[in-house]
C-alpha cells in the first residue's frame, strides 16, 4: 500500500539512482510480483537499463525470479526477452549463468536466445 501512496502522490516511477537502478529494477530482482505489476501499470518502462545494461527482466532473472521473469515476458514482449546487457549477454544467459535452471526455460519459450 505505500508503494500505491507513493504513486497517488506523483512519485515518478522511472526516477533511477545514480546507476541506472528504478524501483522497477528493484522489486524485480526482490521478487515483489505485486509492485512490480503496480509500478507498471503505473507507466513504469521495463526497457529501461541500468548502468549495467541490465532490464528489470535481465535482473529477475540474475535472481532467479521464474515466476517475474515469465510475467515480465509476457508484458514487454520479444524485445525484451532479447534484450542484451552492457556485455552482450541476453536475459536466458545472465539466468543460466547465475544458477537458475527455469528462468532460462522460460525465457526460451517466450522467445528469447537459447544458453
Amino acid at each position: 500500500w505505500a508503494l500505491e501512496l507513493l504513486l497517488a502522490a506523483g512519485c515518478d516511477v522511472g526516477s533511477a539512482s545514480k546507476d541506472g537502478w528504478t524501483a522497477l529494477h528493484w522489486a524485480s530482482m526482490l521478487g515483489h510480483k505485486g509492485s512490480v505489476a503496480c509500478l507498471m501499470e503505473a507507466g513504469a518502462d521495463a526497457h529501461t537499463k541500468n548502468g549495467a545494461g541490465k532490464t528489470s527482466l535481465a535482473v529477475a532473472a540474475m535472481a532467479g525470479q521464474s515466476e517475474l521473469v515469465k510475467y515480465l515476458a509476457e508484458k514487454g514482449g520479444q524485445g525484451l526477452v532479447l534484450a542484451v546487457d552492457s556485455e552482450g549477454r541476453s536475459c536466458a544467459n545472465l539466468a543460466a549463468q547465475n544458477g537458475h535452471a527455469e528462468a532460462p526455460g522460460v525465457l526460451i519459450e517466450a522467445g528469447g536466445m537459447s544458453c
